[in-house]
C-alpha cells in the first residue's frame, strides 16, 4: 500500500532543536551513559522515541566525542599528560585520570579509555604506578642539621590540635586548641597558649604579639610557619614590623617570613612530641574520662559553657608548667651539634654571646611591656591603611 506521508507506523515524537540536542548528547558523553540509558532519557525528557541506531547517527552528525573517535595520538597524549602533571602527589589511577578528562566541567568532554591512559602514564610517568601500589612506603625524610647564625634570627610557629574538638569528639567546638612559638637557636618557648580557635588568623596574630612580649619585646628577623590560612596576620604584622624597625635589611637575603610544610617545620613540630609525652596524653585522658563517666553531657548547653570557661584555664596552667619545665631543662651536651648544647634554653637565650652567637637587628625594642597591646593596635591601624590604600 502506498505510504505518501513516509511514516513507519511508529510515533517517534518531535526531535528537539539542534542546539538543545547537541548539548544533551554531549552531556550524555560526559556522564558516560550507555546507549540504552541515553535513548531512555531522550524519551523521558523530550518525548523523542528513537533506537540506538538512530542515536549513533545523531552522535556522528553532531560529532559527539567517544572513546572510539579520538583525535590524533599526540593530542591524546597531550591531554592525558596535562591532567597527570596536575597530580603532584601521583595518587590518581588511570581510571581516575580518564574520569577527570571526561567530566571536567571547564573543558569539552574528552572520553578516553582506561587502558590507553595507562599506557600513556606508563610511558611518561612510570614512578607513579609504584607509588600507588598497596604497601608503598613514602621515602623517610632524612634528618638534617639545624643551624642558625644568631639569636632571634628565626622563630617557628605552629598549632597543636590533639586536644581540639576534632581530636576529643565531645561535641562541636568542645576542645582546647593550642598555639606556640619557639626560637631556633636556643630552643626556648616564647608563647604557648590555649586559644579558642587555632585556625583563626586574628587569634593567631594576637599570639604572635604575645610571643614578642614574652621574648623581652624583641622580634625575630624571620617568622617561619606552615601554609595554613590562620597565619595571615602573622605575615602582615611581621612585614610591618620589619618595614618600620629594620628598613635597611634586604628582604631577598633575609625574608621576613617563610611558609613551609608541617613536616619541615621541625623546630616547633618536634616540641609537640615532648608536650604529649610529658602532659598532653594525660590531659586528653582526663578530658575524655568526663564523657565516659557521664559527668559531661555534650548536648547540655550549661555543660558546654562551663567546659569552655573552665578547661581552657586548666589547660593554660598545664601549658605554663610545660613551658617552664622546657625552658629550664638542661639540653644534654652534644659535641657534633652546631647549635649550643649543655645548657638550658633560658641560659642560651640569656647568655648567647658566651656560646659564640651574636645578636642581630632583630633585637630591636618595640615598646614597653605594659604598652605592647596598644602598640599592636597602632600597627593594626597603620597596616589597614596600607592594605586599603
Amino acid at each position: 500500500m502506498p505510504n505518501p506521508k513516509g511514516q513507519n507506523g511508529q510515533n517517534n515524537g518531535i526531535q528537539p532543536p539542534d542546539d538543545i540536542l547537541r548539548t544533551v548528547l554531549f552531556d550524555f558523553a560526559r556522564r558516560n551513559l550507555s546507549n540504552d540509558a541515553r535513548v531512555a532519557e531522550l524519551s523521558a525528557r523530550f518525548g523523542y522515541n528513537i533506537g540506538t541506531r538512530k542515536l549513533m547517527r545523531l552522535n556522528k552528525e553532531f560529532d559527539v566525542p567517544s572513546k572510539r573517535k579520538l583525535p590524533a595520538a599526540p593530542v591524546v597524549i597531550s591531554r592525558v599528560m596535562e591532567k597527570v602533571n596536575q597530580d603532584e602527589a601521583m595518587r590518581n589511577s588511570p581510571q581516575a585520570i580518564a574520569d577527570q578528562l571526561r567530566s571536567d566541567p571547564f573543558k569539552e568532554t574528552f572520553p578516553v579509555g582506561r587502558d590507553q591512559v595507562r599506557r600513556i602514564m606508563w610511558a611518561n610517568e612510570p614512578e607513579g604506578s609504584a607509588i600507588r601500589q598497596p604497601g608503598y612506603k613514602h621515602p623517610v625524610i632524612e634528618c638534617g642539621v639545624i643551624t642558625t647564625t644568631a639569636l632571634q634570627m628565626e622563630v617557628h610557629f605552629d598549632g597543636h590540635e590533639k586536644l581540639s574538638f576534632q581530636a576529643l569528639s565531645l561535641g562541636d567546638g568542645i576542645g582546647v586548641p593550642i598555639y606556640g612559638g619557639r626560637e631556633q637557636l636556643s630552643g626556648r618557648i616564647g608563647v604557648l597558649k590555649a586559644v579558642p580557635n587555632d585556625r583563626n588568623n586574628v587569634v593567631i596574630g594576637h599570639c604572635f604579639l604575645d610571643h614578642i612580649e614574652a621574648s623581652q619585646n624583641l622580634m625575630s628577623v624571620q617568622a617561619t610557619m606552615d601554609k595554613g590560612t590562620e597565619v595571615g596576620w602573622i605575615i602582615h604584622l611581621q612585614e610591618e614590623l620589619r618595614r618600620r624597625l629594620m628598613p635597611d635589611l634586604d628582604c631577598n637575603e633575609f625574608p621576613s617570613f617563610v611558609n613551609i610544610p608541617s613536616t619541615r617545620n621541625v623546630i616547633i613540630e618536634g616540641l609537640w612530641h615532648w608536650f604529649r609525652k610529658s602532659y598532653g596524653l594525660n590531659m586528653k585522658a582526663l578530658l575524655l574520662k568526663e564523657k565516659a563517666d557521664g559527668v559531661f553531657i555534650p548536648g547540655n548547653m550549661l555543660h558546654t559553657n562551663l567546659f569552655r570557661w573552665l578547661w581552657p584555664k586548666i589547660i593554660q596552667r598545664v601549658l605554663d608548667q610545660f613551658r617552664a619545665y622546657w625552658n629550664l631543662h638542661k639540653i644534654r651536651k652534644q659535641a657534633d651539634k652546631p647549635n649550643p648544647s649543655g645548657a638550658s634554653p633560658d641560659d642560651i637565650w640569656s647568655h648567647h654571646a658566651a656560646f659564640g652567637y651574636p645578636s642581630v637587628g632583630a633585637w630591636t625594642l618595640i615598646g614597653r611591656p605594659e604598652l605592647v597591646p596598644q602598640h599592636g593596635w597602632d600597627i593594626f591601624g597603620t597596616m589597614l591603611m596600607y592594605l586599603e590604600g
